[in-house]
């Protein structure tokens, strides 16, 4: 299952993710609870998939988690079951988005069979770690105010003034305009000093200091 997902992420333009001891335990253990209990939900077992994470010692700064079951009075193959399994999640839109997250670099797969109605419960967990945090700031070098989205958020930053971000961020920066338009944004890297100037048009910019 991780290597036909690893082999849709690169169809898809992604990166490989490497399976993790402890995404793996929490996908594992939650479902055999699914598989026992014979609950289905991503808050089945009262808690979400970030805490099952943690709970087997993944702090992370994102997590994403798809589950599924499947049932065939006549059992199945190992390659039968994984192939099913994916083509659910790769139709599902939901499902697709979480095997194509750009920023996740860990996975962690689970399998379980009901012992009461033979069903088999699968969990595909995805991660980013709170190791991966980064740390950047901005400096506003123009007269102007000047307003940037990150990570969804909205910031004002005055002149002559620069802000540090520090923490785990998943989406992109931004610049935004007085008309309400934005740049097309970027990924934010650790260590980088950006600066919001004014070009020779007048246009605020944002680059690399």
């Amino acid at each position: 299952m991780v290597s036909r997902t690893n082999a849709f992420r690169a169809a898809q333009g992604r990166a490989p993710v490497r399976v993790d001891p402890a995404l793996t335990g929490a996908a594992q253990r939650f479902a055999e609870f699914m598989a026992s209990s014979e609950l289905y939900g991503h808050e089945a077992d009262g808690r979400q998939p970030t805490e099952r994470a943690r709970a087997e010692g993944y702090e992370s700064c994102t997590v994403a988690e798809n589950i599924a079951y499947q049932y065939s009075s006549l059992g199945f193959g190992t390659e039968e079951l994984a192939t099913l399994l994916l083509e659910e999640w790769e139709k599902s839109p939901a499902h697709r988005r979480n095997m194509m997250l750009p920023q996740v670099v860990d996975i962690g797969v689970g399998v379980a069979r009901s012992s009461r109605t033979q069903r088999y419960f699968a969990v595909q967990m995805f991660g980013l770690p709170r190791s991966a945090a980064i740390n950047f700031d901005i400096a506003n070098r123009s007269d102007a105010v000047v307003q940037y989205e990150l990570d969804g958020s909205t910031f004002a930053l005055p002149p002559r003034v620069t802000r540090t971000h520090k923490g785990c961020f998943v989406g992109a920066l931004k610049m935004l305009s007085t008309d309400g338009g934005t740049s097309p944004g970027f990924r934010p890297r650790d260590g980088t000093h950006y600066a919001v100037v004014r070009d020779q048009g007048g246009v605020l910019r944002l680059q690399t200091n």
